[in-house]
């Protein structure tokens, strides 16, 4: 089953993500009660992307 998020959960956690840029992605991915695999879809940024973006 596919699940999909609204266009302003997708952008609050990527700002979520980029803003605590030191937390790991199951930190991230805990906090924002989504699995490790569906962040890194929702913003398709790998961890590299964030370090170099903050």
């Amino acid at each position: 089953m596919v699940k999909k998020f609204s266009i302003e959960f997708k952008q609050q956690s990527v700002d979520y993500a980029l803003s605590n840029a030191h937390l790991s992605i199951s930190e991230l991915a805990n906090h924002l009660g989504v699995g490790k695999s569906t962040l890194n879809g929702l913003g398709n940024f790998p961890r590299i992307k964030l370090a170099v973006e903050s």
